[in-house]
């Protein structure tokens, strides 16, 4: 019975990381998308300044 309750939870925590990981990756795709349509250099655009300071976070944490 608890052998079941363990690998439930563990199913579950896994499932949970997936789904949460693959939204993660879409909605950066979503990100990026975001400044195609952009007619200028992109210089002061807050959506880009945006991606900078995500990129530079992510390297700091790695």
């Amino acid at each position: 019975m608890i052998q079941e309750i363990i690998v439930a939870v563990v199913v579950l925590f896994a499932v949970f990381v997936v789904v949460f990981k693959t939204y993660k990756y879409f909605k950066k795709k979503d990100m990026l998308s975001s400044c195609e349509g952009c007619s200028s250099n992109c210089q002061g655009c807050s959506v880009n300044d945006l991606i900078e300071e995500l990129e530079r976070k992510t390297k700091v944490k790695k």
